[in-house]
């Protein structure tokens, strides 16, 4: 049998697995984030969006900056300790910090629902039994990596490339990209942003040294009509 949620991201974070100035990892930076919360803050204000669930909302790194203030907000992630932290640091009458899981658990109804890099790391059958969480919602923004290119370097010079599979099936906490609209899914969900991040190592010029390109994507979903 493999890890729970609880124990896969405990370990992720209190080792600092994925390598970024936020535990997070560096999808979740401020510099990798501008575009996305540009958006969704925009997006946010034409619903006339009043309560917000954020699933995976990690260390709080980049989302501080978002600009929840008006709304009422609950940020959900499985380590327990992190939530805790998060609570004393951030949290106030009309924002709070709740210990889920989101693949287990049922999440508390808002007006929009925030899940971003938290799919990708989840088993195939996780991620399709997520899909009946989005009735809770009037409105979710489902976003995960569709692409991802990485690159070996050699002195600076690129000398070979991939790409990640989509769509495979992994332990919990491990990564392979994810599109949601084609097999086995087909959700059928409306593009609202693509955009990149880069993750390049600018000194790493030595034999073997890599970097990467991952193309987000963030998918709608409408509970008035199912799908955009």
């Amino acid at each position: 049998m493999g890890q729970t949620a609880e124990q896969a991201f405990s370990m992720i974070y209190s080792s600092h697995a994925w390598g970024s100035e936020s535990r997070s990892g560096p999808g979740s930076v401020p510099k990798a984030t501008a575009e996305y919360h540009a958006w969704l803050a925009e997006f946010a204000e034409s619903r006339s969006v009043g309560s917000v669930v954020d699933v995976g909302c990690g260390d709080w790194t980049a989302t501080q900056n978002l600009g929840w203030d008006n709304v009422d907000y609950t940020g959900v992630d499985v380590v327990p300790d992190l939530v805790d932290d998060l609570n004393t640091r951030f949290g106030n009458e009309r924002r709070r910090f709740v210990c889920l899981d989101a693949n287990r658990d049922e999440l508390p109804a808002a007006d929009l629902l925030v899940i971003k890099d938290v799919l990708q790391h989840w088993p195939l059958d996780c991620v399709h039994r997520f899909r009946g969480q989005l009735d809770r919602f009037k409105h979710a923004v489902i976003t995960n990596d569709r692409a991802r290119t990485v690159t070996t370097y050699a002195l600076g010079t690129p000398v070979w490339r991939r790409q990640i599979t989509a769509n495979g099936d992994i332990a919990m906490g491990g990564y392979r990209t994810l599109q949601l609209n084609a097999a086995p899914f087909e959700w059928g969900l409306a593009t609202g942003l693509t955009f990149k991040v880069e993750n390049i190592h600018p000194k790493a010029f030595g034999l073997g040294a890599s970097g990467r390109v991952d193309e987000k994507e963030c998918l709608v979903w409408e509970r008035q009509t199912g799908a955009v």
